[in-house]
């Protein structure tokens, strides 16, 4: 029999139907073409075609942990030699989405995933603190070695594309997830003592700076006795000053603090993924946050004496290792577009970890499906 024949009350089938058990088949010439090529492209209908199945997918997001695109089937009901309009779309995003519009109207689009965040970078290790001196001795102590820095965290993944519904209309993307914060860095060493001679008070030796951690600055560490000045603070990202000797001494004199070490930078944000409804993309995650800096390490104390009788000077305390910086946010998923008065979805939404396509293929249609 010929005629039309409507399907859930969304699709108008026209052609050649059959019948078979209770079910009916469109009877309809047989192909397939698919798209991957960015851009706009033009599909027509073959001849004696009513009816075609799409499938469009969504890319991917990039980086590790990108989120993932849509992958949605529909059916649509065509008059043969019209045209329709395959586009995908970047629209600034690592992954494009896939739509089809029928004349200026959309009427299905898969979004693509977000982008994962990058990882925060490493913090910078802590400066060595600098070795005592002599003074009449024949040895001195050696300068203490500067902290670690922190590994940088890990980025977020980013936010998968939304998945419509037979309700139809825009779904929204996932948000991305925010980046792990970076590790502390680890705190300086301290200076050892100098060595006494003759009766003499040796220089104390600098105290190792603190560590800078993700929340918080590093302190700088205490200078040595007799003389020695503390070390500075961390200041946000940046390391501490090196704390300073008794610079008016000569050989007798403490060594300098080591510097601390900066804090890591924060990962860069993922971008988001481009709209399956074709307005624009996802918003893009947040950068991480840096990490703070160490502190500074203390400068050794002098060695006391008297005319050409000194004690050796403390060796400096060494720098604070930054902390890593935070690694950065996922980008959220792009959304997706079904429009239910020109299309019927054929299949429950699912999710596409490749690249974009959009497959259109015509053939016998059986309704209900088998």
């Amino acid at each position: 029999m010929t005629g039309k024949l409507i399907v859930k009350g969304k699709v108008t089938a026209g052609g050649d139907v059959g019948g078979d058990g209770g079910r009916l088949t469109l009877l309809n010439p047989s192909g397939r073409q698919e798209f991957t090529e960015e851009g706009d492209h033009t599909f027509t209908v073959p001849a004696a075609v009513t009816l075609l199945d799409l499938r469009l997918r969504g890319a991917a997001g990039g980086g590790s942990g990108g989120g993932r695109g849509a992958d949605i089937q529909v059916l649509v009901y065509v008059e043969p030699q019209e045209q329709l309009t395959v586009r995908i779309a970047r629209n600034g995003a690592s992954g494009a989405s896939a739509q089809v519009l029928r004349g200026n109207t959309l009427i299905v689009g898969a979004g693509s995933g977000g982008d994962a965040g990058r990882p925060g970078g490493g913090g910078q290790s802590g400066g060595g603190g600098g070795d005592g001196g002599e003074g009449n001795t024949s040895g001195h102590p050696s300068g203490a070695p500067g902290g670690s820095g922190g590994a940088g965290g890990s980025g977020g993944a980013g936010g998968d594309a939304g998945l419509v519904t037979d309700s139809g209309g825009t779904v929204a993307g996932g948000k991305g997830l925010n980046g792990s914060g970076g590790d502390s860095g680890t705190r300086g060493g301290d200076g050892g003592e100098g060595w006494g001679y003759w009766g003499q008070t040796a220089g104390g030796g600098g105290y190792g700076g603190g560590a800078g951690t993700a929340d918080w600055i590093g302190t700088g560490g205490g200078g040595g006795s007799q003389g020695g000045q503390s070390g500075g603070d961390g200041n946000g990202q940046s390391g501490g000053s090196q704390g300073s000797p008794k610079t008016s001494d000569g050989d007798n004199r403490g060594g300098y603090g080591g510097s601390g070490g900066s804090g890591g930078p924060g990962g860069a944000a993922g971008g988001g993924g481009a709209n399956g409804s074709g307005d624009g993309r996802g918003a893009d995650g947040s950068a991480g946050r840096a990490g703070y800096g160490g502190g500074g390490g203390g400068g050794g104390g002098s060695g006391s004496g008297f005319g050409w009788s000194y004690a050796g000077g403390g060796a400096g305390g060494g720098g604070g290792g930054g902390a890593g910086g935070q690694g950065g946010a996922g980008g959220q998923g792009g959304d997706s577009h079904l429009d239910v008065s020109r299309t019927t979805l054929k299949a429950p939404s699912m999710y596409n970890t490749g690249s974009t396509s959009v497959t259109i293929a015509w053939g016998n249609h059986q309704f209900p499906s088998a």
